[in-house]
């Protein structure tokens, strides 16, 4: 009889692993770039009346072509709000936009000087001091530890750069007339880049 071959053996096929999708890329804006930081603008304006014994902000908001607009009454002066896709939007921008009037906040809508619920009636603080306390208190909340500092110095001037893995950028402040002023710069426009402050 003929010799029989053998049966090669069957090889199962290769398991097909599920592609690995690669994470979205986050965009993190810089200091440079337009960020407007969100505070709640209606509270912070009604507190300002309220300390300067003025009436209460009155709203007039209307339907637009598209969306909404505002015009709030501070002290018998308007301000107009952007137009906004809400009504609740559309207040609040209005609210932002008299507090930069009265010099409440900065461009940035940031609160100045002593206007910052942290700090308020402390007088001769820095604008800023109140923002290296946000910063920690913001990573401590989502489980993180404390930004780190680095301190650059030229003659009597002071620059500190602020860093966190949690980000992938570094931020630079201004220049500060000492080391803790500079860290407090620093803090303040990685509020803004990094976008730390919500409603």
């Amino acid at each position: 009889p003929e010799p029989v071959a053998p049966t090669p053996p069957v090889v199962p096929p290769p398991i097909s692993e599920p592609p690995t999708r690669a994470p979205s890329p986050v965009t993190i804006a810089t200091p440079d770039a337009a960020v407007v930081v969100n505070y709640n603008y209606k509270n912070l304006l009604q507190e300002h009346c309220v300390r300067k014994t003025w009436n209460h902000p009155s709203y007039h908001t209307t339907k637009v072509d598209r969306g909404f607009s505002s015009v709030v009454t501070v002290n018998d002066e308007c301000h107009t709000s952007k137009t906004m896709k809400s009504k609740v939007l559309a207040e609040k921008n209005a609210a932002c936009v008299a507090l930069q009037a009265l010099l409440v906040i900065d461009a940035q809508g940031i609160p100045m000087d002593n206007s910052d619920p942290k700090h308020r009636g402390n007088k001769g603080v820095s604008k800023y001091s109140w923002c290296k306390n946000q910063l920690q208190e913001y990573f401590a909340k989502i489980g993180q530890p404390n930004p780190t500092y680095t301190i650059f110095q030229t003659g009597k001037s002071f620059k500190a750069e602020v860093k966190h893995d949690y980000y992938s950028t570094k931020v630079m402040g201004d220049v500060g007339s000492n080391k803790r002023i500079a860290e407090q710069m620093a803090a303040y426009k990685a509020i803004a880049a990094w976008k730390i402050l919500e409603d």
